[in-house]
Protein backbone atom coordinates (compact mmCIF):
# COMPACT_ATOMS: atom_id res chain seq x y z
CA UNK A 1 0.00 0.00 0.00
CA UNK A 2 1.39 3.35 -1.12
CA UNK A 3 2.02 6.25 1.53
CA UNK A 4 -0.78 9.23 0.90
CA UNK A 5 0.64 12.36 2.59
CA UNK A 6 -2.91 13.97 1.80
CA UNK A 7 -4.59 11.49 4.05
CA UNK A 8 -1.99 11.65 6.76
CA UNK A 9 -1.90 15.47 6.59
CA UNK A 10 -5.99 15.31 7.12
CA UNK A 11 -5.90 12.60 9.40
CA UNK A 12 -3.24 14.61 11.65
CA UNK A 13 -5.71 17.89 11.64
CA UNK A 14 -8.45 16.00 12.83
CA UNK A 15 -6.53 14.65 15.02
CA UNK A 16 -5.72 17.83 16.56
CA UNK A 17 -9.55 18.97 15.92
CA UNK A 18 -10.29 16.60 19.07
CA UNK A 19 -9.74 13.33 17.54
CA UNK A 20 -12.97 13.18 16.28
CA UNK A 21 -11.51 10.59 13.56
CA UNK A 22 -14.09 12.73 10.83
CA UNK A 23 -12.74 9.99 8.23
CA UNK A 24 -14.62 6.97 10.26
CA UNK A 25 -17.83 7.48 8.62
CA UNK A 26 -16.93 6.83 5.22
CA UNK A 27 -14.97 3.94 6.60
CA UNK A 28 -18.25 1.60 7.31
CA UNK A 29 -18.65 2.01 3.52
CA UNK A 30 -15.92 1.42 2.20
CA UNK A 31 -13.93 -1.42 4.03
CA UNK A 32 -10.60 -0.51 1.31
CA UNK A 33 -10.98 2.92 3.06
CA UNK A 34 -10.95 1.75 6.48
CA UNK A 35 -7.87 -0.50 6.24
CA UNK A 36 -5.75 2.84 4.18
CA UNK A 37 -6.92 4.82 7.40
CA UNK A 38 -5.57 2.39 9.83
CA UNK A 39 -2.34 1.67 7.93
CA UNK A 40 -1.41 5.31 7.63
CA UNK A 41 -2.66 5.14 11.23
CA UNK A 42 -0.15 3.27 12.06
CA UNK A 43 3.01 5.23 9.73
CA UNK A 44 1.80 8.12 11.86
CA UNK A 45 2.12 6.48 15.11
CA UNK A 46 5.88 4.76 13.42
CA UNK A 47 6.73 8.21 12.64
CA UNK A 48 6.41 9.20 16.08
CA UNK A 49 3.38 11.97 14.86
CA UNK A 50 1.10 10.27 16.80
CA UNK A 51 0.02 7.59 19.45
CA UNK A 52 -2.56 4.87 19.24
CA UNK A 53 -3.61 1.73 19.78
CA UNK A 54 -2.76 -1.70 17.45
CA UNK A 55 -6.06 -3.50 16.23
CA UNK A 56 -4.57 -5.21 14.02
CA UNK A 57 -6.32 -8.56 13.43
CA UNK A 58 -5.30 -12.31 12.31
CA UNK A 59 -6.77 -11.07 8.28
CA UNK A 60 -4.96 -7.78 8.17
CA UNK A 61 -3.12 -7.65 4.74
CA UNK A 62 -0.85 -4.63 6.57
CA UNK A 63 -0.51 -3.10 10.70
CA UNK A 64 -3.58 -1.13 11.86
CA UNK A 65 -3.90 1.61 14.41
CA UNK A 66 -6.60 3.77 15.95
CA UNK A 67 -4.88 7.25 16.57
CA UNK A 68 -5.57 8.19 20.14
CA UNK A 69 -3.40 11.72 20.37
CA UNK A 70 -0.82 13.82 18.16
CA UNK A 71 2.94 13.62 19.59
CA UNK A 72 5.19 16.94 19.84
CA UNK A 73 6.74 15.73 16.63
CA UNK A 74 3.21 15.63 15.42
CA UNK A 75 2.15 18.96 15.96
CA UNK A 76 5.28 20.05 14.98
CA UNK A 77 4.40 18.80 11.33
CA UNK A 78 0.89 19.88 11.64
CA UNK A 79 1.97 23.19 11.89
CA UNK A 80 3.87 23.03 8.69
CA UNK A 81 2.16 21.66 6.59
CA UNK A 82 -0.86 23.55 7.36
CA UNK A 83 -1.14 26.24 5.33
CA UNK A 84 -2.81 25.18 2.00
CA UNK A 85 -0.66 26.81 -0.58
CA UNK A 86 2.65 26.05 1.26
CA UNK A 87 1.48 21.86 1.08
CA UNK A 88 0.66 22.23 -2.00
CA UNK A 89 3.77 24.10 -3.15
CA UNK A 90 5.79 21.75 -1.41
CA UNK A 91 4.05 18.73 -2.83
CA UNK A 92 4.84 20.18 -6.30
CA UNK A 93 8.37 20.16 -5.69
CA UNK A 94 8.33 16.94 -4.38
CA UNK A 95 6.26 15.51 -7.83
CA UNK A 96 8.92 17.31 -9.41
CA UNK A 97 11.63 14.76 -8.45
CA UNK A 98 9.44 11.98 -8.12
CA UNK A 99 8.61 12.10 -4.42
CA UNK A 100 10.26 12.45 -1.72
CA UNK A 101 10.92 11.23 2.07
CA UNK A 102 8.97 12.89 5.28
CA UNK A 103 11.49 14.37 6.73
CA UNK A 104 12.35 15.93 3.69
CA UNK A 105 9.21 17.04 3.05
CA UNK A 106 8.77 18.94 6.50
CA UNK A 107 12.59 20.47 6.16
CA UNK A 108 10.67 21.54 2.93
CA UNK A 109 7.89 22.87 4.76
CA UNK A 110 9.19 24.54 7.28
CA UNK A 111 11.63 26.37 4.51
CA UNK A 112 8.95 27.45 2.87
CA UNK A 113 6.91 29.13 5.81
CA UNK A 114 10.44 30.94 7.46
CA UNK A 115 10.53 32.28 2.96
CA UNK A 116 6.95 33.58 4.12
CA UNK A 117 8.29 35.40 7.08
CA UNK A 118 10.99 37.13 5.66
CA UNK A 119 13.72 34.64 7.44
CA UNK A 120 16.87 33.54 6.52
Amino acid sequence: MQRDMDLIRKMLMDLEDGGNRAWEGRDRKDPEHAARVKYHAFLLKDAGYARGVDVTGLGSAHPEWELTSLTWAGHEFLDAARDEGRWKQAKALGAGVGGMAVSVLKELLVSLAKQQLGLP
